[in-house]
């Protein structure tokens, strides 16, 4: 029997951890050492490490901007299944998802998904202010303007 990727990818649980470029060899080989096999993609700004229906991406340098010390400042401590965690900024989550939408994958559904489920709770103006430079995120805006699920 022949097996189909797509349903092998489905079945995986997908994490994201976020590393300073200067540490991502570090990550390897911790992932490495605990039996994890690692690839680098072709994105070329993560790593992902795969071990039992588990894949773990190590974004370093996604396209706001590679990850530093003022990311992990931003970041609130949240408990994660009974695991204290440093989870990433809102704001740095839409601006990642943001400016990574292009031509080739012109997707809002994501963006959309996390601005009605979070409107409240992330500060629009910050967001509005590190994307400014994007055509897609300008469109973003415009259709969360117009659908009025944010302030414009």
């Amino acid at each position: 029997m022949v097996s189909d990727p797509q349903r092998e990818f489905e079945r995986l649980l997908e994490v994201d951890l976020l590393v300073r470029p200067a540490d991502v060899e570090r990550a390897r080989e911790a992932f490495a050492g605990a039996g994890m096999r690692t690839e680098d993609p072709p994105e070329g700004w993560l790593l992902k490490a795969y071990d039992d229906g588990v894949l773990i991406d190590l974004i370093f340098d996604p396209q706001g901007g590679a990850i530093d010390d003022a990311t992990f400042e931003r970041a609130e401590e949240l408990e994660v299944h009974a695991t204290r965690l440093q989870v990433a900024a809102l704001e740095d989550v839409l601006v990642h998802k943001l400016l990574a939408i292009s031509e080739q994958q012109p997707d809002f559904s994501s963006v959309l998904e996390l601005a009605r489920a979070l409107r409240e709770q992330i500060d629009w103006d910050d967001v509005r202010r590190r994307t400014s430079d994007s055509p897609f995120a300008q469109g973003y805006f415009t259709l969360l303007d117009e659908l009025e699920i944010v302030p414009g």
